[in-house]
């Protein structure tokens, strides 16, 4: 869960998708893993109205950037944390969303965990 950072800065968001794609795969090399579940994220809709500099502009690459990861990096998920309540400086989760978010990277690390069911040829 993170990006926030990368959406104060339109080079940064620029490059968010590259940096995000090698950074997972340098941890699945590291691991010696290369098929490491990875779940990430996204960052909530409206961390713009923070008051850290976020732009509407370069939050949307960013959110569009693990999208694409996550559709194009082969075993990687992520969570939407859009409906996650935050707290007043709109960036930080409230307790209920931080609940909500571990369930979800929960659900999502077991829906990615379990083994495909075996076709029974009967």
């Amino acid at each position: 869960m993170q990006g926030e950072w990368d959406a104060r800065n339109s080079n940064f968001a620029a490059s968010y998708e590259a940096n995000l794609t090698f950074f997972i795969q340098a941890v699945r090399t590291d691991l010696g893993e290369p098929d490491l579940p990875f779940i990430l994220g996204r960052l909530h809709a409206e961390i713009y109205k923070s008051p850290y500099g976020i732009s509407q502009v370069d939050l949307e690459a960013v959110r569009t950037a693990q999208e694409n990861v996550t559709n194009q990096v082969p075993n990687t998920s992520m969570v939407d944390s859009d409906d996650f309540p935050l707290i007043s400086d709109f960036i930080h989760f409230a307790a209920a969303g931080q609940l909500l978010l571990g369930q979800d990277f929960g659900v999502a690390h077991l829906a990615m965990s379990r083994p495909e069911p075996m076709n029974n040829p009967e």
